[in-house]
């Protein structure tokens, strides 16, 4: 069982109601509630499956445990940029997924696997650069690169 990331306890914290995450008795009281152990009371005791589940639960993204950070900061979106969900709806299509539950017996929810499309930019995107580094002139330019992945008429590889 792995550990959580410090990437997932910023994750949190930036979730968490400023009410929680400012007292430390309600904050261990809502961890210790949630996990159902009153020896974790600090997102640090956190397992990484556990803070994933509490990330989705609290309206984030998971974080996917092979996924290198730097890949993953590759593909740092703006949910506000019709081509950055153009990208991340191609993941999806691809199959570029993290999978997470909502709770123990709750329905699983996917998500695009951003230290996937992350790798795929470093190595493969047009301009070898983060997403969010791309202007509205050259997103177009990669939103039609992983769509001919998509298609299956790139010459790149989809895989890592």
């Amino acid at each position: 069982m792995h550990s959580v990331t410090n990437q997932q306890i910023k994750s949190i914290h930036i979730k968490m109601p400023k009410m929680v995450l400012n007292d430390a008795n309600l904050k261990g009281d809502m961890i210790e509630c949630y996990t159902g152990d009153p020896k974790k009371r600090s997102t640090k005791d956190l397992t990484f499956d556990q803070a994933n589940e509490l990330i989705v639960r609290l309206g984030g993204q998971p974080w996917a445990f092979e996924a290198e950070v730097g890949d993953r900061s590759y593909a740092t979106f703006d949910n506000g940029n019709k081509q950055h969900r153009l990208l991340l709806s191609y993941c999806h299509q691809l199959n570029w997924v993290v999978t997470s539950r909502t709770s123990v017996s709750g329905p699983t929810k996917m998500y695009a696997d951003l230290g996937r499309l992350g790798s795929w930019l470093r190595k493969y995107g047009y301009l070898k650069k983060p997403l969010h580094e791309y202007t509205a002139a050259e997103l177009p330019g990669l939103c039609t690169q992983l769509g001919k992945v998509l298609k299956g008429t790139s010459t790149s590889s989809v895989n890592r």
